[in-house]
Formats: structure tokens, C-alpha cells, sequence
């Protein structure tokens, strides 16, 4: 997601270990597991998210004895992925 506000460029990056259900955070955008790849030149700059297929895409929901709040949330939800 990119967005613009008073001439600053604001690109999200996505998370690096694990994603947050829906029915804990709203969605705005892709809920995914990756990385932010920034390129810097002298005249220029460039963002690239990248989703590597061999990252494991983790929910919250999936650690119920570390996250029991993201698992109820889960069973909430018919016990589909969040």
C-alpha cells in the first residue's frame, strides 16, 4: 500500500514473522509475511515488497500458547484462518 501525505511518500511494508487475524486488526491491505527491498541511486529510489516462497506465511491465530487471544478469535470466526 502507497499513499502520499504533504509531499512524503509512504509505502507499508509487511511483517517479517507473523500476520494479524482480521478479527483482531482491520484489513487495508494484503496480510502477508515478507520484506521491504529499498533501492537508492543518486537519482532515484525504488520499493519492491518481496514475498519469498520458502518464508512460511504465519498467522497469529496458529500459537494459540503464545497468542490466546488472536486463537480465540479464530474460534470466533467459524475456526477458518484469520
Amino acid at each position: 500500500m502507497r499513499r502520499v501525505a504533504r509531499a512524503a511518500r509512504h509505502v507499508w511494508a509487511p511483517w517479517t514473522a507473523y500476520r494479524t487475524p482480521d478479527t483482531m486488526q482491520e484489513r487495508i491491505g494484503n496480510k502477508v509475511v515478507g520484506f521491504l527491498a529499498l533501492e537508492l541511486s543518486d537519482a532515484r529510489h525504488r520499493f519492491e515488497i518481496v514475498i519469498p516462497d520458502w518464508l512460511v506465511q504465519h498467522d497469529l491465530a496458529d500459537d494459540p500458547h503464545i497468542y490466546p487471544e488472536a486463537s480465540a478469535s479464530r474460534r470466533l470466526n467459524g475456526g477458518a484462518p484469520c
